[in-house]
């Protein structure tokens, strides 16, 4: 997400990242979106991005090794699925989840 399409209440949704090719525009299917961020969201966001030290407009919010490579998934996902199995969420019932959600957008 890069800072100059965060706002208060809202992102835009209007690039893409891929690892093979980088920061591309348009996500896919070409579904450009605003989405609305509730206000607790929107002030954790901006609270993250006064604590950057990259503040120019296309700069990342979630930056990596640079301003222009986002952290990578793996270590966010991790820390996640250990939480998950601290309150009780074990793998087979989060993979179960996952696959019900995917046959769900198959629909949508």
């Amino acid at each position: 997400m890069l800072r100059q399409y965060m706002h208060e209440k809202f992102v835009e949704v209007l690039y893409t990242w891929d690892r093979k090719y980088g920061l591309k525009k348009g996500p896919k299917r070409s579904s450009e979106r605003q989405i609305p961020i509730p206000s607790k969201t929107s002030a954790a966001l901006a609270e993250l991005m006064s604590l950057s030290p990259f503040d120019e407009p296309m700069d990342l919010v979630f930056f990596g090794r640079d301003r222009h490579t986002p952290l990578h998934n793996e270590p966010i996902l991790k820390n996640l699925y250990r939480a998950f199995e601290n309150i009780g969420i074990l793998p087979e019932e989060r993979e179960k989840t996952k696959r019900d959600l995917s046959q769900l957008a198959l629909f949508l």
